[in-house]
């Protein structure tokens, strides 16, 4: 339990780095097992959470790729005219950030409210808000004498709900960050495509691991997929790795905002105990009608017989280079692979591994010599040593007598 005098002391010291420690172990990034609510935090240290949370920076959000994101935006709708429109935007903020706006010096966004109350928008090249975290519900509104031929739209803003002089616009025309408005008008429009590649590679170890990786390749305009078929049944998700904005539901739904392009996720999962056979997901489309699997022992835990599935050539597949070294499987939606095991452990422990650097000195007399032996490297059997021949002076094993 935190104390009051505590608080005092350090206040009246400067010592502000050990309430950095001391909010940091409450809030439980000092140990993540026990990590504690905001609401839970003793309430001597509640006015020092922003502060310290201020201190931590981006590492606070999770990462997208190889960066850390703090902000993300949900759908945004535009509802436009010939004398101006107005947009509505949600967004979630893991810190103090900001959050940029639609439009530009020519349509700078008007009257734009946070969650209902007036907000101040600043200008750093591009309209934004500087917003607390949490989420938030923007608004704001456009003038202008005539409809512009485009809007300029964070491209960071991926699902986008368009409509033009009271008509619904079903696949906005966007290039970069420009929103084309006028019909007929901008880039020629690819068609809306998506195929996906589902792979996974099975650590059999203890506990027993599903790497999943899910290959993308999108074109057309920018939308929401749910993917309910990505985890194999049983497993428990533990880590997801996305290029895009990606959410893992509940239920084990994968959600994500796509756009155009080729994108990968990762995905591992748990097992409690090894399963005996595991079967492949059947995928509604867009989902691919089989998967390739790569099963990876570890001998030195059991030594398992595969059974089911096309045995294939890796070599002659989209694995990942890493992934080639395995035995690889190909298998229908429903099939699966049953896991036989022939032994667990090692029947036979491996020998001892020792290297042994002596050092001989010849005794004044002559007679005789002074032996220094060193033994390193490591013992799997039979874990004593002992002296045949000769009297031992003094031993030592990890600088201990």
């Amino acid at each position: 339990m935190f104390h009051e005098g505590w608080v005092a002391v350090a206040r009246q010291r400067g010592a502000q780095r050990w309430l950095w420690i001391l909010v940091l172990g409450a809030l439980g990034w000092a140990a993540p097992a026990a990590a504690l609510e905001r609401k839970d935090v003793p309430a001597p240290l509640q006015p020092w959470v922003p502060w310290v949370l201020e201190q931590l920076g981006d590492s606070v959000c999770p990462k997208l790729g190889e960066q850390r994101v703090c902000v993300w935006p949900g759908q945004l709708e535009l509802e436009l005219g010939a004398s101006g429109g107005r947009f509505r935007l949600g967004v979630q903020l893991d810190r103090k950030g900001r959050v940029p706006l639609p439009g530009g010096d020519k349509q700078w966004p008007q009257d734009v409210q946070v969650d209902g109350k007036a907000a101040v928008v600043v200008a750093d090249g591009a309209p934004e808000v500087v917003l607390e975290p949490g989420q938030h519900v923007l608004s704001g509104g456009f003038v202008w004498k005539r409809l512009p031929e485009t809007l300029l739209v964070p491209a960071r803003i991926a699902l986008l709900q368009l409509s033009v002089n009271g008509q619904r616009v079903a696949q906005p025309k966007r290039d970069g960050e420009r929103v084309w408005l006028a019909k007929d008008q901008g880039p020629a429009e690819e068609p809306e495509t998506l195929t996906l590649e589902v792979f996974r590679r099975l650590e059999d170890d203890v506990p027993f691991a599903v790497k999943t990786l899910l290959v993308l390749q999108v074109s057309g305009r920018s939308r929401e997929l749910r993917l309910p078929t990505v985890l194999t049944a049983g497993s428990l998700p533990i880590e997801l790795e996305a290029q895009l904005p990606a959410r893992l539901e509940p239920n084990g739904e994968l959600l994500l905002q796509v756009y155009p392009g080729r994108h990968e996720l990762h995905i591992n999962a748990l097992y409690p105990k090894p399963p005996e056979r595991l079967a492949a997901p059947r995928h509604a489309p867009p989902g691919p009608s089989s998967e390739i699997w790569v099963f990876a022992p570890h001998t030195e835990q059991r030594q398992v017989e595969v059974k089911g599935g096309l045995s294939i050539d890796p070599q002659r597949t989209n694995l990942p280079e890493p992934w080639r070294g395995w035995a690889a499987y190909q298998l229908e939606g429903g099939s699966e692979l049953v896991f036989e095991t022939l032994r667990r452990g090692q029947p036979q422990p491996p020998p001892n591994r020792l290297a042994l650097e002596r050092e001989l000195w010849l005794d004044l007399d002559g007679r005789g010599y002074t032996v220094r032996d060193h033994l390193s490297g490591s013992m799997e059997r039979a874990w004593r040593l002992d002296l045949l021949q000769g009297v031992l002076g003094r031993a030592t094993a990890s600088s201990q007598e």
